[in-house]
């Protein structure tokens, strides 16, 4: 059943699409028809029937485990091969971030910021940080290709073939899923690698450069399987360039988080929220964004 969408379906003026679930249902068949999402049972003006699935989330275990980490990426790769119809353009992410700053500004959580003593956390930090990420996410050359931009653990689904014990994974939730930078499916996972649902308040360091650099290799062998060798004879398909992207586009998955936890979601949306808890999390999110971004400026050219 469709509920409220909270971000990428606004018009350029700022309005909610009339046909915000048009294309949700385009990639809805074309994911399921490429087996990679839940089959599509049927079809109707409120929601869809899909497939149920019993499974488990991808979490630290999964993680760890060598073959549903290769699959993962090589899964992620065959997604972002996909020939979706649906509009090729989409600057999202920099207008969610400057709406949703306007946004924070007009509901008042600066001036929670303050009341709170937050040593972080303030409306100047956070727009010069958003002019930043946009900045340098235009500079690094990360190419525009179909994105999930939701693939985090709790949208990717561990099953189990009870006839041969064997487990894979199957990606749900693609209700967002739009042309975007190819590297924020990749810094939205890597943002919670290695981390627990319980880790959010200790300090975040990136994996090291060997976990990535695996990790990558399995989602560029399965874009040569599917381009031919000339995708990884592109240097912007390197290792090296897709490592670089893997943490920029981390810090861009933080920010991203912080802007959509600090506006104000009570009212018209009906979520029900503790506003200050809220700003207390953005606090710990912001803290480890630049904690993580002083590291990725010690290691990159910026």
């Amino acid at each position: 059943m469709y509920g409220p969408k909270w971000f990428n379906n606004l018009d350029a003026n700022g309005n909610v699409l009339q046909n915000e679930r048009l294309t949700d249902l385009i990639i809805a068949l074309m994911v399921s028809e490429n087996k990679l999402g839940p089959m599509i049972h049927g079809l109707f003006e409120h929601g869809q029937i899909q497939e149920f699935i019993e499974h488990r989330q991808f979490r630290v275990p999964e993680q760890n485990d060598p073959q549903l980490s290769a699959e993962l990426f090589k899964k992620l790769a065959r997604v972002q091969a996909m020939d979706v119809p649906i509009k090729r353009t989409n600057n999202w992410l920099f207008e969610y971030l400057n709406s949703s700053y306007d946004k924070a500004v007009k509901c008042g959580s600066f001036d929670l910021c303050e009341e709170l003593k937050c040593e972080t956390l303030n409306a100047r930090y956070l727009q010069t940080e958003n002019q930043w990420i946009i900045k340098t996410i235009e500079s690094i050359g990360s190419p525009i290709v179909f994105s999930h931009n939701d693939f985090r653990g709790n949208n990717i689904m561990i099953t189990k073939n009870k006839q041969n014990n064997t487990e894979s994974i199957v990606l749900c939730d693609f209700e967002y899923s739009c042309y975007t930078y190819r590297g924020f499916d990749l810094g939205t996972i890597f943002a919670e690698w290695g981390r627990g649902l319980n880790d959010f308040a200790k300090q975040h360091d990136f994996p090291e450069d060997s976990v990535v650099e695996t990790l990558i290799q399995h989602y560029i062998d399965e874009s040569v399987a599917i381009f031919g060798p000339k995708y990884a004879e592109n240097k912007l398909n390197s290792t090296q360039q897709l490592v670089k992207e893997v943490k920029l586009f981390t810090l861009a998955a933080y920010l991203f988080m912080i802007m959509l936890i600090i506006q104000d979601h009570e009212g018209e949306d009906g979520l029900p929220m503790d506003k200050k808890l809220m700003i207390g999390f953005a606090e710990i999110c912001f803290k480890n964004y630049m904690h993580l971004k002083k590291q990725f400026l010690a290691q990159q050219a910026f």
